[in-house]
């Protein structure tokens, strides 16, 4: 009898159809079944949880970095074995992200991909209004500073970032926050940190340039901004 095992991936994780055509290949070399389930990050959390507290989930699955510790202490994931860990070959991995699998000790996770923001901007109009980019994206208030001279250039969105509801708000903003020298959390989890001057700060460099979207560019998701900077409607864009 063949062998199933159960995996759940979160949407955009299998974009093409490209991860179903790596398990074939593994349920070939294998000889297993792999029951492949794709959960929304809306709801992700939901449902995961639901697994830890009734005893049944999938074999493997994927869960947000931020989500260990408390699957853990749910006693819904258990850690590697050293041999387990040997054959992953950490040294394949960049230390920090194999750093996120890791709690009390122990390896409860494996990195799956780095999410990275970066602020995507229009190298033709930044030319025509004379701007410098390696001094615009320098610091917060150069960044201020570039989308100012934009507007007066005549520019109607310099700036634009995900307004409406979006689980990358957090993402975007984590930036402003870290350039400031500020954090969300002490290093051991017990203490708030985004209460603090530095952290404020950050806030504050962030929600500033608010007013620089214009009323047509509000209240959109990451696809329709990402579309709107693809369609030359804005001029710099912070987004994954």
């Amino acid at each position: 009898m063949i062998t199933e095992l159960e995996l759940t991936v979160m949407d955009g994780t299998n974009p093409g159809g490209v991860l179903s055509e790596h398990l074939r290949a593994f349920e070939e070399a294998h000889q297993v079944k792999v029951n492949l389930t794709i959960l929304a990050w809306e709801t992700s959390w939901t449902d995961i949880v639901k697994y830890g507290l009734y005893g049944r989930g999938p074999d493997v699955s994927e869960i947000g970095s931020t989500w260990l510790a408390s699957l853990v202490s749910m006693n819904a994931l258990r850690p590697f074995s050293n041999p387990e860990i040997i054959a992953l070959e950490p040294e394949s991995f960049l230390p920090r992200l194999w750093e996120n699998g890791q709690y009390a000790g122990a390896l409860y996770g494996v990195p799956w991909f780095a999410d990275t923001r970066l602020i995507y901007y229009r190298s033709d109009v930044f030319k025509k209004a004379g701007v410098d980019p390696s001094r615009a994206f320098s610091s917060a208030e150069e960044l201020e500073k570039t989308i100012e001279i934009l507007k007066k250039d005549g520019v109607d969105t310099p700036w634009l970032v995900p307004t409406d509801r979006t689980l990358n708000n957090l993402h975007i903003l984590a930036a402003w926050v870290w350039g400031a020298g500020g954090d969300f959390l002490s290093p051991d989890g017990k203490e708030i940190l985004f209460d603090q001057p530095k952290s404020l700060e950050g806030f504050c460099n962030y929600f500033r340039l608010g007013r620089f979207i214009s009323a047509r560019s509000m209240l959109l998701d990451d696809n329709l901004a990402n579309r709107r900077f693809r369609q030359g409607k804005a001029v710099m864009l912070a987004s994954g």
